[in-house]
C-alpha cells in the first residue's frame, strides 16, 4: 500500500488526514486518483465509493464534497470565500430567527447541497 502524503507527512488513517488536512493537496490527490486508491487500500470503502462517484474535474462544489466525505467541516475550517461566508451567515441568521434547533441548520445546508447536485 502506498501512503498518502499531505504536508510531507505519510498519512495512515482518516484521523491523521484530518489532523494534517490541506485542501489543495487533497484535491490534487483526488484528481490524480491517489486519494481514492488510498481510501480503498485502507479499507475506507464508504469514503472510497463516495470519492469514486465524484466527477474528476475541477468543479465549484468539489472542495465542499471532499471535505464532507472526509469529515472536515468546510465552514469551520475557513474554506469559504468572503462572498460565500456572507451568504452563509445571512442564511444562518434567517434560520435562527425561526428555530433554535442546532441540527436544523446542518440539515438545511445538507438538503440545499443535495438539491444543487441533483438539479
Amino acid at each position: 500500500m502506498e501512503a498518502l502524503k499531505i504536508n510531507n507527512t505519510e498519512i495512515h488513517s482518516l484521523e491523521e488526514l484530518r489532523q494534517n488536512f490541506d485542501l489543495n493537496q487533497v484535491v490534487t490527490a483526488f484528481l490524480d486518483c491517489s486519494l481514492e486508491k488510498w481510501l480503498t487500500d485502507c479499507f475506507y470503502e464508504k469514503q472510497a465509493d463516495q470519492v469514486r462517484s465524484l466527477d474528476h474535474a475541477i468543479a465549484p462544489d468539489i472542495d465542499r464534497e471532499l471535505c464532507r466525505i472526509l469529515g472536515i467541516d468546510y465552514v469551520a475550517a475557513g474554506y469559504l470565500s468572503e462572498e460565500q461566508r456572507i451568504v452563509y451567515e445571512h442564511k444562518c441568521r434567517i434560520i435562527q430567527q425561526h428555530s433554535d434547533d442546532p441540527t436544523l441548520l446542518y440539515r438545511f445546508f445538507r438538503i440545499g447541497r443535495a438539491e444543487r447536485l441533483c438539479a
